[in-house]
């Protein structure tokens, strides 16, 4: 089983947006880079397509999960701010791991970040880069019921 941990897409600079930080759209790069990422994980059977509620994240998403038949379903611990509960989402569905098909969370970098860090504290193995650029994904592979390695993505390139 995977789980698809896609970092949001690019969406303009957030001290030059006046509105709430969650309402805050994709720019044209973000919005390439989101229709990229359904093209480059087209082949993966994604079940699930879950996402913070900021809109630049579910922008980020929609295109992968369209191709799947799926909607997003916003789930508040991929939202800033929630970095334990993120790590625990991640921790329960690595232990469904009977389960084929992939899922997708997208979330935040902070909130990426800091959920790498503690999955390699527990011994997760990675390749490649440990970057987190706006439109990454990191590729996180479960088995026995737990994350057991991570292999990094870079953005495709739109």
């Amino acid at each position: 089983m995977s789980i698809l941990v896609v970092r949001h897409g690019s969406a303009g600079n957030r001290l030059a947006w006046e509105g709430d930080d969650a309402d805050r759209p994709l720019d044209p790069r973000g919005a390439a880079q989101a229709a990229s990422l359904a093209e480059a994980f087209a082949d993966f059977p994604v079940s699930v397509v879950l996402s913070s509620r900021a809109v630049r994240c579910q922008q980020t998403v929609l295109p992968l999960a369209r191709r799947a038949g799926l909607e997003v379903t916003p789930d508040p611990v991929l939202y800033e701010g929630a970095s334990l509960q993120a790590l625990r989402l991640v921790e329960t569905l690595a232990r469904d791991d009977d389960q084929s098909d992939a899922t997708v969370l997208c979330s935040h970098g902070n909130m990426i970040s800091e959920m790498l860090h503690n999955l390699i504290l527990t011994g997760v193995r990675t390749h490649g880069d440990r970057g987190c650029a706006e439109g990454s994904v990191w590729e996180l592979s479960c088995r026995g019921g737990v994350v057991v390695e991570g292999r990094y993505h870079h953005p495709p390139t739109a």
